[in-house]
């Protein structure tokens, strides 16, 4: 297909028609509400926030939780800083949700996780390398490992790619086809994907044991990332217990570590879980209790009911010093972020959203989706072909059939219309995986919406 730059412009009103088709056509398309990702129907105050504040289209580049250290950008005033007000307020609010004081940390609003992992293993990577040491731009060469779990979001790999740290490679399996097991570079260097638990949470003993053998291959320098939330299986990695782990190897190997949490789908999530009687299985966001964790990002166009792109990047004060760089012209004299120019009316939006739900609202809607996710788990416990994984600490149930599920193949025709497609995934690296469905219970599921996709997928199977 050939596609030209046109010569001339159209009629708007034809453009506009054009664009309300494709509109209609995608909430014609758009069949049932359960789905195999954390879509959301964003709120319509973000949505209206995000369209009235576009119109003056501020920008928030830079960072605005701490004072320029530029002086070419002293004394510069911009009516953007009505907008920058509302991302450092933002920022405040969550560094309370997750109980740090607002000024051990600094943050902005990004594009979502990804922008947020990769700003936070950027930072990690030239900490742990050290400042430049000459005119050259060049950085002292020393190995750095990058540690996750299995489980963890695929932008890990392309951050590690992005960033030059080396991403490994996933190797074919000859018995099942499948690529399972990870291979790391021979030198220790680069990523390091562990093995999880039965609840597909990083095993923290596999974790331990592949900080000893980095050591022993002479690496003192790693990259660390923990999931709450993982995509595929909803499970928390044990944050406060990998601190311990890390002080555990500095102590022995003289291992220096960065630790950087992916929260994008649990970082609005877990904070508002209602406690339950054991605690010990609760998961917490206690930033305080998480003194080796250095940077976190959270989405808002997931659980945050903006639309896409929308998160944020949180990391404590003064390590955003080795990422900045000197911008003379812009307002702030500095700029210490990955994309630069950023929408002030994003950050409005998400700032609204908070304003407008308060914690107890936050509450009350994840107490929904928590609510669903157990009565859509009871419904599948029925199901003789089918077997559930661990109960997730967010809205999320994910199942498998069994091997010999003979309806299997016309359940998966319903789990399609439902935008509810299988991931491949095992708990170590030496076992065949197995074929998992995720399935999200976001805010706008309903418990109607619920009972007819359990009703729909109970007439694939044949129940005595």
């Amino acid at each position: 297909m050939s596609i030209k730059f046109p010569s001339s412009g159209r009629d708007e009103a034809t453009i506009r028609s054009e664009i309300k088709l494709i509109q209609d056509y995608i909430k014609q398309n758009l069949t049932g509400t359960l789905s195999g990702k954390p879509d959301i129907y964003p709120h319509q105050l973000a949505i209206d926030i995000l369209a009235q504040i576009s119109t003056v289209n501020p920008n928030n580049s830079g960072i605005h939780t701490r004072e320029t250290t530029n002086p070419l950008a002293k004394g510069r005033t911009s009516p953007w800083d009505t907008t920058r007000q509302l991302e450092r307020e933002l920022i405040g609010m969550l560094a309370n949700l997750y109980n740090l004081p607002d000024e051990e940390l600094d943050g902005y609003v990004t594009s979502g996780a990804t922008e947020g992992n990769l700003a936070g293993l950027w930072i990690g990577r030239n900490l742990l390398l050290g400042d430049v040491s000459d005119e050259s731009g060049l950085r002292p060469s020393m190995p750095i490992a990058v540690i996750a779990a299995r489980t963890a979001h695929y932008s890990v790999r392309k951050v590690c790619n992005l960033l030059g740290l080396g991403e490994g490679y996933w190797r074919k399996c000859p018995k099942c086809g499948h690529s399972h097991e990870f291979v790391s570079a021979s030198d220790g260097s680069g990523l390091h994907l562990v093995d999880v638990d039965d609840n597909f949470a990083i095993d923290l003993y596999a974790f331990e044991q592949r900080l000893r053998e980095l050591s022993v291959l002479g690496v003192r320098h790693v990259l660390v990332i923990g999931t709450v939330g993982t995509t595929i299986t909803g499970s928390v990695d044990p944050i406060k217990d990998m601190c311990a782990v890390l002080r555990l190897a500095n102590e022995r190997y003289g291992i220096k570590s960065h630790f950087h949490v992916d929260a994008a789908f649990g970082g609005l999530v877990v904070p508002f879980i209602k406690g339950s009687s054991d605690t010990n299985s609760q998961p917490s966001m206690d930033w305080s209790e998480w003194p080796e964790v250095a940077t976190l990002c959270v989405d808002w166009h997931k659980m945050g009911l903006v639309p896409y792109g929308a998160g944020t990047f949180l990391c404590r004060k003064n390590l955003l010093t080795h990422v900045q760089r000197p911008v003379a012209y812009s307002m702030t004299g500095i700029d210490t972020t990955v994309v630069g120019s950023r929408s002030g009316a994003m950050a409005a939006a998400c700032w609204a959203v908070v304003q407008m739900m308060g914690y107890e609202g936050f509450q009350e809607m994840v107490s929904h989706c928590m609510t669903l996710a157990e009565r859509l788990r009871q419904a599948l416990e029925n199901l003789p072909e089918i077997e559930l994984l661990p109960p997730a600490s967010v809205n999320l149930v994910a199942f498998r059939f069994l091997d010999k599920a003979s309806s299997a193949s016309q359940a998966r025709e319903i789990l399609a219309r439902h935008r509810i497609y299988p991931d491949w995934l095992s708990r170590h690296g030496s076992d065949c995986p197995m074929e998992i469905f995720p399935i999200y219970l976001m805010p706008h599921v309903t418990t109607e919406e619920v009972e007819h996709f359990v009703a729909d997928l109970l007439t694939t199977f044949r129940l005595e």
